[in-house]
């Protein structure tokens, strides 16, 4: 369906592993193992052949999979859309302890200023992913690069 969009694949995988409900990976989607419709729906595992894996997708989803591990908010059922507008997501994730904010962006680049209470002023670096993020007097200031996604620890 995605055509060999790798950013693609890989900003689906980070909405899979960052919106609320269990990941569901199918086997070889994380190597990048193409398939088609019924009957070739999925090609073989190619075990022995790892120089055709795509490594770089590999380690986005054991990284947001280590990321989903350590971070209960982003296993909880709290869920705020903080900005959904032209390709990018805002996603705000809380649990007891922590609150977390996931930034996908599937457009161009990417700078927002949004109202966001709660949280003290100061820079916040990514969790995962490339971008910065900068909270000022109540406004979060984000930059996420194009066709890239980030989680940021608010």
């Amino acid at each position: 369906m995605l055509r060999g969009d790798r950013d693609a694949v890989r900003l689906g995988f980070a909405l899979l592993f960052t919106l609320p409900g269990a990941p569901c990976v199918y086997y070889g989607d994380e190597l990048g193992l193409a398939g088609g419709h019924d009957p070739g729906c999925r090609q073989t595992m190619p075990w022995g052949r790892e120089d055709t894996w795509d490594r770089e997708t590999l380690h986005w989803v054991r990284d947001l999979a280590a990321l989903r591990h350590a971070h209960p908010a982003l296993r909880s059922a709290s869920i705020e859309v903080v900005y959904a507008h032209h390709g990018v997501v805002m996603l705000r994730r809380r649990s007891e302890h922590e609150d977390l904010l996931v930034v996908v962006n599937a457009d161009g680049d990417f700078v927002s200023h949004v109202a966001l209470e709660g949280s003290a002023d100061g820079a916040r670096r990514p969790l995962i992913g490339s971008g910065e993020a900068r909270m000022e007097g109540g406004r979060l200031h984000v930059r996420v690069p194009g066709r890239r996604a980030a989680v940021f620890g608010l």
